[in-house]
């Protein structure tokens, strides 16, 4: 796969659509081990894409998780912040973003972009969940208790929430001096993962 599309880009550089499918492609590859190597050849493939005026938001938002996997995450965050605001928007940018943002100290930035994706992702999205609880958890470290609870509420309406999930929930429930509610969600979570 590698081999055709490296074909396809020497032989059509003006396809955008080639370079983007082979920094995918190579995304796809650096991302379980962090390969320098493949993170390498992702950023030279999208790079002249995503420098284009009028980039698609695509091109932006794997261009920008390759910075980020290459640990240039203040460019990352930029990039990722340009194409959360193109359309058609990809969804993962702003998971990304708020990684980035979040390396970079910028917590509520990052809970914006996370807010965000719960707005647009659909309710049965399979990670909503576990976005809500990164919402939760930096909420938390805001130094926002009420914003915290909201997030592991939505978070515990999730098909699967983890034993962690209803810690977390129950011990915001008790910050905000409401036992009886801490104590339903320990059970809750006991009664799941006993």
């Amino acid at each position: 796969l590698f081999i055709r599309l490296g074909r396809a880009a020497e032989r059509y550089p003006d396809d955008t659509g080639v370079f983007v499918a082979l920094g995918r492609v190579w995304l796809e590859a650096a991302e379980p081990k962090r390969d320098r190597m493949a993170i390498s050849k992702a950023l030279e493939a999208l790079d002249p894409i995503a420098r284009r005026p009028g980039a698609g938001s695509e091109a932006l938002a794997l261009f920008g998780r390759a910075q980020l996997l290459a640990g240039d995450t203040a460019r990352a965050e930029a990039t990722l912040w340009q194409a959360s605001l193109s359309v058609p928007i990809r969804l993962e940018s702003l998971l990304w973003h708020a990684d980035a943002a979040e390396q970079l100290g910028r917590l509520n930035v990052a809970r914006e972009s996370l807010r965000r994706w719960t707005v647009l992702a659909p309710d049965a999205h399979a990670d909503r969940a576990s976005v809500f609880e990164r919402i939760g958890d930096l909420a938390g470290r805001f130094g926002d208790p009420s914003a915290a609870l909201r997030a592991f509420e939505q978070a515990a309406l999730g098909p699967t929430p983890s034993a962690r999930m209803w810690a977390k929930l129950a011990s915001a429930q008790l910050g905000r001096g409401d036992a009886a509610a801490a104590r339903v969600s320990i059970d809750r979570g006991l009664g799941l993962f006993p």
